[in-house]
């Protein structure tokens, strides 16, 4: 903890962390019932065509459609096999069992899918050429288990994103309500507070009309104390028992994005280093290593540039991007193939595949970079959206509530106080005209100031019981605070407003994090360094996604620190006092 601020200090993570976290993510998505899907898919057909194709031994052109179609056909057939293993892959309940299917499912289609090109291709063509099992398994192992993971950590992410936001929204719409709520009650309280300052200028009016006397200026005081706890009351009022048009907002229609515009650079030399890695084995059975050192370092170079090309900071629109993107790797793969031909005429046919297979790759990486950053994006709009609304929500709330005892207090304190005194003056006699009218001037001056004070939220713990009813509407909260921390709030409004947006954090972590239904706040006095401090923690059920740092910056922005406690997620901050 960073002793100049109170605040936990963000912490530098070590390549061992890095590496086990990337484990970590890897095993996660690998044992999350959802890494076969149609993404998994529509990549492995790209790849079968491509870098996997059935090519070995094709020298002439018009040998090379016969070979695509024994690759799609046995695309085909494996993915019709493997419905039923991804069935029962969502039926699984352990992770462990999920992640054995998967590695399982792969290794055995790695092995299965050059036999069966292999005999497609006896079926099919007049003079096919079988054999190099051992390299070829390799590489569909190496394929597989390397793209089908990215693919599958990309679409994984995006879902659990996806999930997040839907957990947001439906907060998001559930303080929309409160908001509603808490509108009808500032609008209500005014009319109220204007009807009862209406009606004591009435009966103030009728008072002095006439000389008034001693029991006249009593039953005038029982309407304005009458008035005063009526205020009083209202402020107390939870914002639960308004009745409102609960209905939800109509969604908002999707609108089309143009293909085009679904292309984001995928991360840098992303595309060529997974095309070498998966292409690696091929080249080693027909390539001396020099050529094979040229052939890397040129995609490296070539992939690089497109990178650039693709990430140039000029003004476009997204579909101009989208082309660029496309266009670049198209030429990355243009030149490769046809230094393949030159450096290797010997791989015939073989060398187009990069022709095909790196805007292939690249336009799949994109669209799973466009997907994943567009959900995130959106996360972190709703993330602020809630937590925003949540503030304002819980400041309107107590400013209305400040209005209402504000006015209530002064009708009680200064105008009833009034009354006494006035009613004490004409316990022998009338009052004059002139003492009348002396009378109302002084009371229709306190009225006037009811009707316009000048509010400011106050500290207390008040502040904190709207913050909590406001996200009431979402989760079901148990507060404890204990007295030490009550008198702190009480007296310090710095103090209660960083506790209050600890507690608010807190509550949008439960519902983006945990997933939560439930939470708990706690505010203890401590002490940190021989200083005082406030110890605020939230505590919801749920596990921490993996990858997911103990430093968000909605955590940051308050102090914190987000971590798995057994089955909860735990956000605990020091506020200084």
């Amino acid at each position: 903890m960073s002793r100049s601020t109170g605040r936990f200090a963000p912490r530098g993570r070590r390549p061992g962390q890095i590496l086990r976290s990337a484990v970590d993510v890897w095993w996660a998505t690998l044992s999350s019932g959802r890494f076969f899907t149609w993404w998994s898919a529509a990549v492995s057909l790209v790849v079968s065509v491509t870098i996997l194709g059935a090519y070995s031994g094709i020298d002439l052109a018009r040998e090379y459609v016969p070979a695509l179609g024994i690759s799609v056909l046995s695309w085909s057939l494996l993915v019709l096999g493997m419905l039923p293993i991804a069935y029962e892959e969502r039926r699984m309940r352990t992770p462990l069992a999920r992640g054995l299917l998967v590695l399982s499912a792969i290794v055995v289609v790695s092995g299965i899918r050059p036999l069966l090109n292999d005999a497609l291709a006896l079926l099919l063509l007049p003079d096919p050429t079988v054999g190099g099992w051992p390299q070829r398994i390799a590489t569909n192992l190496l394929v597989w288990m390397l793209l089908l993971s990215l693919v599958a950590v990309a679409t994984v992410g995006y879902s659990t994103t996806e999930a997040v936001n839907q957990r947001l929204r439906r907060a998001l719409a559930a303080l929309a309500v409160a908001d509603r709520r808490a509108d009808a009650f500032a609008r209500e309280s005014r009319v109220a507070l204007a009807d009862r300052i209406g009606l004591i200028r009435l009966e103030l009016a009728a008072l002095t009309a006439d000389a008034p006397g001693f029991d006249d200026v009593r039953r005038f005081s029982e309407v304005v104390r009458a008035a005063s706890h009526d205020l009083e009351d209202r402020a107390g009022i939870e914002l639960a028992e308004l009745r409102v048009d609960t209905a939800p907002a109509p969604a908002a229609p999707r609108a089309h994005r143009p293909f085009l515009t679904r292309l984001r650079p995928p991360p840098t030399l992303s595309v060529p280093i997974a095309y070498l890695m998966c292409s690696l084995p091929y080249m080693l059975q027909v390539a001396p290593w020099y050529l094979i050192l040229i052939a890397a370092v040129l995609a490296i170079a070539l992939g690089r540039v497109a990178d650039v090309v693709s990430r140039r900071p000029v003004r476009r629109s997204a579909q101009t991007r989208g082309a660029v993107l496309l266009a670049a790797w198209l030429v990355v793969g243009v030149a490769i193939t046809a230094a393949g031909l030159w450096l290797l005429p010997a791989a015939g046919v073989t060398a187009l595949v990069p022709l095909i297979a790196f805007p292939g790759v690249a336009v799949v990486a994109a669209l799973c970079t466009d997907a994943v950053h567009r959900s995130r994006v959106r996360s972190r709009l709703l993330t602020r959206a809630l937590a925003d609304e949540a503030v304002s929500l819980t400041a309107r709330t107590t400013r209305t509530r400040e209005m209402l005892r504000t006015a209530a207090g002064e009708l009680h304190g200064s105008v009833q106080g009034r009354c006494v005194v006035f009613a004490a003056a004409l316990e022998d006699a009338a009052a004059t005209p002139a003492e009348a009218a002396d009378f109302r001037i002084r009371i229709e001056a306190a009225l006037d100031a009811v009707l316009a004070p000048a509010v400011d939220s106050q500290p207390g713990v008040d502040e904190i019981g709207d913050m909590i009813a406001a996200w009431s509407h979402v989760l079901e909260i148990r507060a404890e605070l204990d007295p030490e921390a009550v008198e702190a709030l009480s007296t310090n409004r710095g103090v209660s407003q960083r506790v209050a947006a600890v507690a608010s954090e807190g509550f949008v972590n439960a519902v983006k994090h945990a997933g939560a239904r439930h939470a708990a706040l706690s505010v203890r006095a401590g002490t940190v360094d021989d200083r005082p401090v406030l110890q605020v923690e939230v505590v919801s059920r749920g596990v921490l996604a993996p990858g997911i740092g103990p430093l968000g910056r909605g955590v940051r922005h308050v102090g914190g620190e987000v971590s798995q406690r057994g089955d909860s997620v735990v956000l605990a901050a020091t506020v200084a006092l």
